[in-house]
């Protein structure tokens, strides 16, 4: 009899691999995805590429161990109701499900496993009923959810688990509902971003003593409140952008001694930050569009654990930034809007764990940041690029496509460019590129699409691209090439598309090049 049962369990086993192999098959048809785990177990479902209403929930319903699912594009209560055999479901996403109701929603009381859900914006306090039967979730995003007032949040109350809420822009909360909050003692994250929370509510969480994570960006703060948080001694991370903080407020957060990311909104004064120095764990700081001058920056400079520093707009120099030579550690750093210039980067030197500069609207070029890179730090032409946010690199980190049009990207900088050999696509259009430069481009054979439109190019410089075998796209839009300039194309089989617009042609030469690539479509170009 027991072997019977097990020759039983095993034909069963069989049959139900079959089944889900058979289920896989037909999502991938759909445009769906699955994963599997080290066991070979399907583990995860994307069907966000499946076209139709519930597509494909059918299938996935009979996945019994999924823990992941990515829904399709629509659906409705009915489609809901389809998952209720995915017991040890964990995560699931319905923010873009703008057609469920209530109904459809009560139907995830069955997924007792999930530990992170995200509702739909029309969720209405009604929704969150279901909630009480799901002991084991851990992440509730109620973001956008603008219909919920304080009785909804009243249906939390039994989630014993709780360590994240998101009530981002839910702004029919008032003080009742901050009550009900400080009820959720569990809490570590709590995002009240574009809430009507006001100073007058902060002291109502002071119970949220676990708090790791604050973000009242976009809120009614002033300041008469942070008194209160500066009791919540495990707070680590608090955004303040957007409000209307008064700076004479600002010193008492330097009590949060476990602080390791702040965001204060515009207006801050080198008199309000600078007693934030003694917060010695601090390793992200956003000083937008502030008054901070050099002795301010003198007093961040001490903070020696900074990775993140944003200091967009603020009144420093060139000489303020000698300061900032001790932060080693610093991997962000926004200058935009500051005037700085090139003669300030080279206090930059010491920083070589650089990998975003963000300096729109200063005075520093381009150039400049690649002499601090390559020449200074001894690092590539790609890891300046990758920081000034121009360059695209593949899965595999390679870099592939480079976009320094309209800067002072010159002869210079072109040399460190032959190395890139993974290079499908340079923008140079309206730089300071010119012949001598153009040699560089010739190591460059996976290059595939190359504009030097408006640049400093003859006929001699465009030799340097003969031998590229896969080029496909090249514009010439303003150059100084002439009629003889087109032989050293013709050898070019990939080329689909010349630009050369403004450029003086013969069109029986133009003629004799179409003839040599016959897929070759030629712009509107000038008749010599």
């Amino acid at each position: 009899m027991r072997i019977l049962l097990t020759i039983l369990l095993l034909l069963a086993g069989v049959v139900g691999s079959a089944a889900a192999d058979d289920a896989v098959q037909e999502l991938e048809r759909l445009g769906g995805r699955v994963e599997r785990n080290d066991e070979g177990e399907i583990v995860a479902a994307d069907l966000s590429g499946a076209a139709g209403v519930n597509a494909g929930l059918d299938l996935a319903a009979g996945l019994t161990r999924l823990q992941r699912l990515t829904l399709p594009a629509r659906v409705d209560d009915a489609g809901l109701a389809l998952l209720k055999p995915l017991k040890e479901l964990q995560e699931l996403d319905l923010r873009p499900q703008y057609t469920l109701t209530a109904t459809g929603l009560a139907q995830l009381r069955s997924l007792s496993g999930l530990k992170a859900l995200r509702l739909p914006p029309q969720t209405q306090d009604g929704g969150l009923e279901f909630l009480r039967v799901l002991p084991r979730l851990e992440r509730l995003d109620l973001s956008r959810c603008s219909q919920l007032t304080n009785a909804g949040l009243r249906e939390l109350a039994g989630l014993a688990a709780l360590r994240s809420l998101s009530l981002a822009e839910v702004r029919g909360l008032t003080d009742l509902g901050w009550r009900e909050l400080a009820k959720l003692t569990t809490l570590e994250s709590l995002d009240l971003s574009r809430t009507s929370i006001n100073d007058d509510g902060l002291p109502l969480l002071r119970p949220l003593s676990k708090l790791h994570s604050l973000n009242l960006a976009g809120t009614k703060i002033r300041g008469e409140g942070l008194v209160y948080l500066a009791e919540m001694n495990s707070l680590q991370s608090l955004d303040l952008e957007q409000t209307k903080l008064r700076p004479d407020t600002v010193p008492v957060l330097a009590k949060l001694m476990s602080l390791r990311s702040l965001v204060l909104p515009a207006g801050m004064t080198t008199a309000a930050v600078s007693p934030l120095q003694s917060v010695s764990r601090l390793e992200v700081l956003s000083v937008c569009d502030s008054e901070l001058d050099d002795v301010g920056l003198a007093c961040v400079a001490s903070l020696r654990e900074l990775r993140k520093l944003q200091l967009n707009g603020a009144r420093i120099s060139d000489a303020g930034l000698a300061h900032l030579s001790h932060l080693t550690e610093l991997e962000d750093l926004n200058l935009t809007g500051t005037g700085v210039t090139d003669a300030g980067l080279v206090h930059l030197k010491p920083l070589v764990k650089l990998v975003r500069l963000s300096l729109n609207g200063s005075s520093i070029t381009l150039s400049g940041v690649v002499r601090l890179f390559v020449r200074d730090q001894r690092r590539s032409l790609s890891e300046a690029l990758r920081a000034l946010g121009v360059a695209v690199f593949d899965e595999q980190g390679r870099i592939v496509s480079i976009d320094v049009a309209g800067t002072d990207f010159g002869d210079e900088e072109m040399q460190h460019v032959a190395p890139l050999t993974t290079l499908k696509e340079l923008h140079l259009a309206a730089t300071k590129v010119t012949d001598a430069g153009m040699i560089h481009v010739k190591p460059l054979i996976h290059l595939e699409r190359l504009y030097v439109a408006k640049c400093n190019i003859t006929d001699a410089g465009l030799a340097h691209v003969a031998g590229l075998p896969r080029l496909r796209a090249i514009n010439l839009y303003g150059t100084k090439m002439t009629t003889a300039g087109l032989e050293h194309l013709a050898g070019l089989e990939e080329l689909r598309l010349l630009s050369v617009t403004d450029v003086k042609l013969k069109p029986a030469m133009v003629d004799q090049l179409k003839q040599k690539l016959p897929r070759l479509t030629v712009s509107d170009y000038t008749p010599e």
